[in-house]
Formats: structure tokens, C-alpha cells, sequence
């Protein structure tokens, strides 16, 4: 099931196109977008074009931002700086290490080719026909203007839940499902509703992967039989 992604580590209003992929959701933990200016007549290079997260190649030598603290944004730091790319990865809490495993967090502040801002947001993207810097604020000190050629942003995810009603949900408006229900559930993926299942990234404490949602959805299918039998 869908979700809305939600830029909280960067302030610029970002447009996808309709290249990406916008069945499941877009999120520091899931999935990205890069990001580059293209003309706007309404706000000058404000407008912005989104490109899947595989498209790290041809960064070769070129500056990038990443933008994001936890594992999705650290893997796409390694990956391309693996490909010779110069990273500044903006993270706006003040610990790399509260969301990003340690396996992870090492190489980087072990990675000649990465930079950490922690405590910081970007503010500014700026450019023509493509992206040519971004603008890094932390609260006390003077914004930064950074050299960048893209921004990859893993800024996290609305659930779209709206819709679905008589279900519980969390307070971040995910669906309870089985052992996260007040009386728990006898069935995997079970939500509060009888007979109503919910698998993918719009279930609370799901990882937010398309395999992991492809599998859910294969595993529910045995709850499902369960509770037909059960009737």
C-alpha cells in the first residue's frame, strides 16, 4: 500500500516526476529519490526531478549529497562513494550511530570520500539546467554552500491510511497488526478488523522494502486460509 514521502531533513519542496516509482514508500529507510533543478517559471529552479535510487552511476569524481541518518541513507553513501563520488551525508540529528548500525556508521567515518554533517539540514538547492550546490544550515553556526551534482534524500515516510477505517493504528497512523494489537492477534498480519489483513509498508513496524512486502503478502495468504477454515 502506498505512502506519502516527507522531506525532514530537507526543507526544499521536492516534485517527483513520474519516472519514479511511487507504488510503495519513498524514505531514508526504503526508498530515495536524487534530486537536480530544472527551470521553473513559477519559482525560478525551484522545480525538481526525481531519479530512482539505483542511479548511482556517473558520479564519478562529482560531488553529491545525501540526505538522511539511517541505514538506507548510509548504504547509499558507501555505494556511491564506492563509485569515486565525494559524499556530504547531512543528518539532522547529532549521533550518526542512534539510527545507523554500527557496521555501517564505521565505514563512513572511516571513508576518505565522505563527509558527516550531523545536527543539519539543507536549506538551498541551487543550479540551472542541473544541480550545482546545495546550502547546509546548523543551528549556531554560518550556513555552509556545498559543491553538489545530485541530492539523494532517505528522509522517511507518511503512511497513506487515511482510507482505511474501523482498523487500529498507530499514532504515526500505520496499521496495528497481530502481536502489536492491545489483545495481540492469533493470526499473522491480523488487524483489529476480522478477516482484514495488512502486509507492506503501510503496517506498523514493517521493514520498508519491496521484498520484505512481497513476502509478508506470501506469508499472509497462510492467516488468510486460517481464517476462512476457522469460519
Amino acid at each position: 500500500m502506498p505512502a506519502r514521502s516527507t522531506a525532514a531533513g530537507c526543507r526544499t519542496r521536492c516534485a517527483p516526476s513520474n519516472r519514479a516509482s511511487s507504488t510503495n514508500a519513498r524514505s531514508s529507510e526504503n526508498r530515495s529519490s536524487s534530486y537536480a533543478p530544472q527551470p521553473s517559471p513559477r519559482q525560478g529552479h525551484s522545480a525538481i526531478d526525481a531519479r530512482r535510487r539505483t542511479d548511482v552511476r556517473g558520479y564519478e569524481g562529482r560531488p553529491v549529497t545525501v540526505v538522511g541518518g539511517a541505514n538506507s541513507a548510509g548504504q547509499a553513501a558507501l555505494s556511491l562513494a564506492a563509485r569515486g563520488a565525494t559524499v556530504d551525508l547531512v543528518v539532522r540529528g547529532h549521533d550518526l550511530a542512534a539510527r545507523m548500525s554500527s557496521y555501517l556508521t564505521d565505514r563512513i567515518q572511516a571513508h576518505s570520500r565522505i563527509r558527516v554533517h550531523t545536527g543539519s539540514t539543507v536549506s538551498e538547492l541551487a543550479g540551472g539546467d542541473t544541480l550545482t550546490s546545495v546550502v547546509v544550515e546548523r543551528p549556531g553556526e554560518r550556513p555552509q554552500r556545498l559543491a553538489s551534482r545530485a541530492l539523494f534524500c532517505f528522509v522517511g515516510a507518511d503512511p497513506v491510511s487515511g482510507w482505511l477505517t474501523g482498523v487500529a493504528k498507530a499514532e504515526d497512523g500505520f496499521v496495528l497488526t497481530d502481536v502489536g494489537l492491545p489483545a495481540g492477534s492469533a493470526l499473522p498480519y491480523q488487524t483489529s478488523a476480522p478477516r482484514v489483513f495488512a502486509v507492506g509498508d503501510l503496517r506498523s513496524g514493517s521493514t520498508k522494502r519491496v521484498a520484505t512486502a512481497v513476502g509478508d503478502g506470501a506469508s499472509a495468504v497462510s492467516s488468510v486460509h486460517a481464517a476462512l477454515a476457522g469460519d
